[in-house]
């Protein structure tokens, strides 16, 4: 059962190497959207957003991340897996507390999953555990891991950008054609031979 981490952790890595290299396949040929057309409503939920992250860095020190005992068999080590994904699957903001203990696990394997399910939850709320469980962490290496995965989870959706909010405006609502009642169908009946 070793695989579903290691599957976990290729999928995490191909999205975040995807959005890499669309950020760092954008021109500067391209002109930018005016400011003048950015949606007050973007606006505010970024701002929102920034306030919720910064609520939520406050709530988290690096003392207040317990570290879970070692795994003491594969069984225990399974389990752990298995609550992290459970945690992650659930696609809500509590994941982030199921998670959060298994940063600091004594296992690097432990940890490293702990870090993909708070990617896969995809809650911007789990980079501030990231980063106080990067100040943790004795390996550089892997702190800068986590802090990478933390700026990850900050980044805005594009929906939330202004080019959405743009591109949206422009895209015309589908009209509604009624067929005239002379052309709907009427329902034929079977003919006899």
């Amino acid at each position: 059962m070793m695989k579903r981490p290691a599957l976990i952790a290729l999928c995490v890595l191909a999205v975040i190497s995807a959005g890499w290299l669309m950020q760092r396949g954008k021109t500067g040929a391209a002109s930018p959207v005016p400011q003048e057309q950015a949606s007050a409503a973007v606006t505010a939920q970024s701002s929102a957003r920034l306030n919720e992250r910064r609520a939520a860095e406050a709530q988290v020190t690096p003392g207040s991340l317990p570290s879970p005992a070692p795994a003491s068999s594969p069984e225990e080590k399974e389990q752990r897996f298995d609550a992290i994904n459970a945690a992650a699957t659930t696609y809500a903001p509590e994941g982030i507390r199921d998670i959060k203990p298994y940063l600091l696990d004594p296992d690097a394997e432990i940890r490293l999953a702990a870090k993909d399910g708070l990617i896969v939850l995809g809650e911007a709320g789990g980079a501030s555990a990231l980063r106080a469980a990067a100040k943790q962490l004795k390996d550089p290496r892997e702190a800068a891991v986590f802090l990478e995965a933390a700026d990850y989870l900050e980044l805005p959706s594009w929906s939330e950008t202004e080019e959405a909010q743009v591109l949206a405006g422009k895209i015309p609502a589908p009209a509604v054609v009624e067929p005239a009642p002379d052309q709907q169908q009427q329902p034929q009946e079977p003919q006899q031979q």
